[in-house]
């Protein structure tokens, strides 16, 4: 079940509120993380095949990786995440 406050730090994420998204996550506590990593998961998992729906190729998804990268910079290291990591799970559809 997802809960409230799961949904209220997903979308604080989601819009960058950098204010917000630390109190919400630690009121999660490490019970409610769990729940909030799923639904950050389904979340991207809709996003990714949104935006590259119907196909993509492996530039595609190197392209997009680094223009999140890029945009997310003035939010600190903290924000930043393993280029690999984000290209790893892709599926090229030729």
């Amino acid at each position: 079940m997802v809960t409230d406050a799961q949904v209220a730090a997903l979308r604080a994420f989601m819009i960058h509120d950098a204010e917000e998204i630390a109190p919400l996550a630690y009121q999660l506590g490490e019970e409610g993380m769990h729940g909030y990593v799923r639904l950050a998961e389904a979340a991207l998992s809709i996003a990714s095949s949104r935006h590259f729906a119907p196909r993509f190729t492996n530039a595609d998804l190197v392209k997009c990786v680094a223009e999140v990268r890029i945009s997310r910079t003035a939010d600190g290291d903290e924000f930043d995440f393993d280029p690999v990591a984000g290209q790893g799970h892709g599926k090229v559809v030729k």
